[in-house]
């Protein structure tokens, strides 16, 4: 889902209010995003902010600059982190050298016209070129919640391959875009199932639908290692918090039951949320822990 600004962006000019504005912005009642722009003070995410700084860019940006990387994936509603400290980030096509400052991170190449598109009226670069350059960029497990999101999105695996550029990081850049898989529905599914592949765990299937020993529908969980019977699950930080339109304790308690029931079908229910997926090295810990607790079957059956 794409960010929209939350205030009003201000573009000064040098007049009667100028000095009432600047005073303002020193008092903490207005914030600079720019030379010649501010906003009203008030608390906004990291992705509120940058939307506002992209804005304030572009206002400036010389012909043949495009919103590039994580400031793309940002405008393309591709999940990506963003931090304070993050700057708005471009592509320059005319030449010379990229440069960095405090306010915008620049770098120089080339971009074909179907890389370059015009998205509410900002420049960006497309949604493929983006999902590579954030594949050159970040670590593998936050590049694959953008390629998922790509295919989810009905952009093919040999679109996304077909544009890999030879040179530095091309082979990381492959081997995200084979990794991506459509089915993943969010991105600390995602950014888990990065965390295995880079740990070198065995893969789960993903959505599967369990039933029991008479056919009702049990579950359909985020992982399922098939020969182990193990079921995995990502808790997401909205899922308790009522960000699904239900009551936190319905949750909780639908989630209880539900667990409860394919523990009575013989499976082994593993769940993880964001503080155990941060934590280096500790859901592959745990994986590997439940993984070796469990005889490996060619074919799990749960009890009868």
């Amino acid at each position: 889902m794409e960010v929209q600004p939350t205030r009003e962006l201000i573009q000064l000019s040098p007049g009667p209010g100028y000095r009432t504005i600047a005073q303002q912005v020193r008092r903490g009642e207005l914030v600079r995003l720019r030379r010649g722009a501010v906003r009203d003070a008030g608390e906004l995410t990291p992705e509120q902010r940058l939307r506002l700084e992209i804005e304030a860019t572009a206002r400036v940006l010389r012909c043949g600059t495009w919103f590039s990387h994580r400031s793309a994936a940002l405008l393309h509603g591709l999940p990506v982190f963003i931090l304070p400290s993050t700057v708005p980030e471009v592509i320059r096509t005319f030449g010379g050298h990229g440069e960095r400052s405090h306010r915008l991170h620049s770098r120089a190449a080339e971009l074909p016209p179907d890389e370059c598109h015009l998205l509410d009226g900002l420049p960006v670069t497309s949604v493929v070129r983006t999902v590579i350059d954030l594949a050159r960029l970040l670590p593998f497990p936050q590049t694959l919640m953008a390629v998922d999101v790509a295919l989810a999105r009905g952009i093919t695996r040999e679109c996304l391959l077909a544009g890999i550029r030879p040179g530095r990081g091309a082979k990381q850049v492959e081997r995200a875009m084979l990794a991506g898989d459509a089915l993943s529905e969010s991105p600390g599914e995602s950014e888990s199932r990065g965390v295995m592949i880079c740990a070198g765990l065995p893969l789960p299937a993903l959505q599967v639908c369990l039933y029991d020993g008479d056919g009702q529908f049990l579950a359909r969980p985020d992982f399922f290692w098939k020969d182990r019977g193990i079921v995995g699950e990502y808790d997401g930080e909205g899922k308790y918090a009522g960000a699904f339109g239900e009551a936190p304790e319905r949750v909780f308690q639908s989630e209880k039951r539900r667990q409860a029931a394919l523990e009575a079908e013989g499976y082994f229910v593993l769940r993880w949320g964001k503080e155990v997926l941060r934590q280096p090295g500790e859901l592959a810990r745990r994986l590997r822990r439940a993984l070796a607790s469990r005889p490996l079957r060619a074919a799990y059956q749960p009890p009868a």
